[in-house]
């Protein structure tokens, strides 16, 4: 599956960064939704996110998005409390989730 992104974010397990744009968002947050957070950060700031898609370098999740080491429960927990720390209600992530993420488990 393509992980191309339009130029507002690019995908956690792949991303690079100038390190003038590393240095300006202040580094990696420690909290869940790390990798959005650096996007809006860093678009904020006036960058743009680049992504692309050349099979040759796709990358593979290794277990379902929204899961975590523990179980998809945890992870799905763990997702909705990142979704609330980004501001996102319950009623706008339910809106969108059918078009991100496919149909509830």
């Amino acid at each position: 599956m393509s992980e191309k992104c339009g130029d507002e974010m690019s995908v956690g397990m792949t991303k690079f960064y100038r390190r003038e744009c590393f240095q300006a968002i202040g580094g990696f947050v420690r909290e869940v939704m790390w990798d959005a957070i650096d996007c809006h950060k860093a678009r904020q700031l006036g960058w743009i996110a680049v992504s692309w898609n050349d099979e040759d370098l796709r990358f593979e999740h290794l277990r379902p998005m929204g899961s975590s080491q523990k179980s998809v429960y945890t992870g799905r927990r763990r997702h909705g409390f990142g979704q609330y720390y980004m501001g996102l209600g319950p009623a706008l992530f339910h809106r969108h989730r059918p078009l991100s993420h496919g149909p509830s488990p």
